[in-house]
């Protein structure tokens, strides 16, 4: 009660919104190829051969990697009649090589980034994540 009484007074004033236009849009991220629509064999074969070339580096004693893939779907609806409906799909790898001594950043492996450049064009997630 000792907060709530001095906040009381906020209360009492009354809050004019600015008035908006109505908006109705929709977006979807930009991609070459929805990722959900790549096959699960597909992009197994992908990471098998991302890890397979990796390992061809003779410094490296472990290497994994994964495919995370989104697909939002967001609505929103205003009092004043808007409707805004976004789509948004992102993509990324993820990729650890560890040496026999260190672990080595994916960018000291350049068929690490090689593969990681061809994931966002073979399998179409979002090249802005």
């Amino acid at each position: 009660m000792a907060i709530a009484r001095p906040n009381a007074v906020l209360g009492s004033r009354k809050v004019v919104l600015a008035e908006a236009e109505k908006v109705t849009a929709t977006w979807t991220s930009t991609f070459t190829r929805d990722p959900f629509e790549v096959a699960p064999e597909t992009k197994i074969a992908f990471l098998l051969e991302l890890n397979e070339t990796a390992l061809a580096v003779s410094a490296l004693s472990f290497v994994s990697s994964r495919l995370l893939c989104v697909d939002e779907q967001k609505d929103f609806g205003s009092s004043e009649g808007s409707r805004i409906a976004q789509r948004p799909v992102a993509g990324a790898v993820e990729r650890r090589a560890i040496g026999a001594s260190r672990r080595l950043s994916p960018l000291m492996v350049p068929a690490l980034r090689l593969a990681a450049f061809t994931v966002h064009v073979d399998l179409g997630c979002d090249s802005n994540v």
